[in-house]
């Protein structure tokens, strides 16, 4: 399974799952029967409200669905279409940046060549050719597809350790945490034992690192990095549920 890296702006380590080519033609699958369900609905609506001639039906209601539902969908929906939603896939830059108006519009700019031009053809091939799952689109947006659900563990799985009620509360300073701090420690945990590599081990000495400075821990009473870490995340559970 083919991974992006990179440094968030917390200088942190962070690594995700690349969506694969026939994840990608699922999602864009699923927005394909959504748009034509829409346009369905639509005329419906409008022929039946406004009795308008079929023409000018064509123009206020398909094209507008059928051009711009992929470009308005990411744009205003954090880089998930309708199809990529369900499938749990994001658009994101390669470089950690937050994604602007401009990556999603350069990557709507080309998918008429990558998609529609070649069936769809010639994005399978450059999303399996390139090493971060790019077709052009995205290689000019300096853009990639994700996968959402693999790189995150829900808060809720985190919740479980908060049935340990005898819990003492060691490091109240973790109430300056937020919860995608908590989310992206368990996270980094989780990967680290799943595959005890240099990068993954890079990843949790990182997030030690940060974690001993927020909660102005000392580093020579908590040697072990890995109970220190799930000792953080008890205590921001116990804090603030």
């Amino acid at each position: 399974m083919r991974r992006l890296e990179f440094e968030n702006t917390q200088g942190i380590s962070l690594q995700y799952e690349l969506a694969s080519g026939g994840e990608r033609f699922l999602a864009w699958l699923i927005d394909v029967v959504t748009m034509y369900l829409s346009i369905l609905i639509m005329i419906f609506l409008v022929d039946n409200i406004f009795r308008i001639n079929e023409e000018y039906l064509y123009f206020l209601v398909v094209v507008p669905i059928l051009f711009f539902y992929t470009l308005c969908m990411e744009i205003f929906n954090d880089g998930k279409s309708l199809g990529k939603l369900a499938l749990g896939l994001k658009v994101i830059r390669v470089d950690g940046l937050s994604t602007r108006p401009y990556d999603y519009f350069m990557r709507w700019m080309f998918r008429w060549l990558d998609i529609y031009a070649s069936s769809g053809a010639f994005a399978i091939l450059t999303i399996s050719a390139t090493p971060r799952s790019q077709r052009l689109g995205d290689l000019l947006a300096d853009t990639t597809v994700i996968r959402t659900r693999n790189s995150r563990i829900p808060l809720r799985w985190i919740d479980k350790l908060a049935k340990l009620s005898t819990h003492k509360v060691k490091f109240p300073e973790v109430e300056k945490l937020n919860e995608e701090q908590v989310l992206m420690a368990r996270t980094t945990i989780h990967r680290y034992l799943q595959y005890s590599n240099p990068g993954n081990r890079k990843a949790l000495d990182e997030v030690y690192d940060h974690l001993i400075h927020l909660v102005s821990a000392d580093p020579k009473k908590n040697k072990n990095k890995l109970k220190f870490i799930r000792e953080v995340i008890k205590d921001y559970i116990a804090i603030t549920r």
